[in-house]
């Protein structure tokens, strides 16, 4: 009786040492220095050669796939940058830069540089976000 009594109290802090260290969400990722962002042509260039393995593309709709994929990342960069300037006429100078400050704290989701708080230090760890977040270096998504 003892000695099952031992084995059960081993086993059961057995497993829980196990599930507490495979619960690890303070691991650190890695993040780009400043500067070494990856440019809206490099960004269209790996979308594209990813879509080239996943779809097995010819040559031509490659070529075709990175220009179209170009040409709408330059869209949306004009729109955002229009956006911004219709905001300014709008807003009040307070409301703008409140509003520039969110803006700013939102971008790893439109591909620019992480606000500080998304960035990781080093040797810090990262809030729960899933791999695709991890891999832009950011915390958000």
């Amino acid at each position: 009786m003892k000695k099952s009594v031992f084995m059960l109290v081993v086993a059961t802090s057995l497993l829980i040492g196990i599930g507490a260290f495979a619960q690890n969400s303070n691991r650190p990722i890695a993040v780009p220095p400043e500067g070494q962002r990856p440019t809206m042509e490099q960004r269209v260039k790996n979308q594209t050669d990813h879509l080239r393995t996943t779809l097995a593309l010819t040559d031509e709709q490659t070529q075709k796939v990175y220009d179209l994929k170009l040409k709408n990342a330059k869209q949306r960069q004009a729109l955002r940058a229009e956006c911004a300037a219709q905001m300014k006429q709008i807003l009040t100078t307070e409301q703008f830069a409140t509003w520039e400050k969110s803006r700013q704290s939102r971008g790893c989701v439109y591909g620019e540089q992480p606000s500080p708080r998304h960035r990781v230090k080093p040797g810090a760890g990262c809030c729960d976000s899933g791999r695709r977040a991890q891999a832009k270096g950011c915390c958000r998504r």
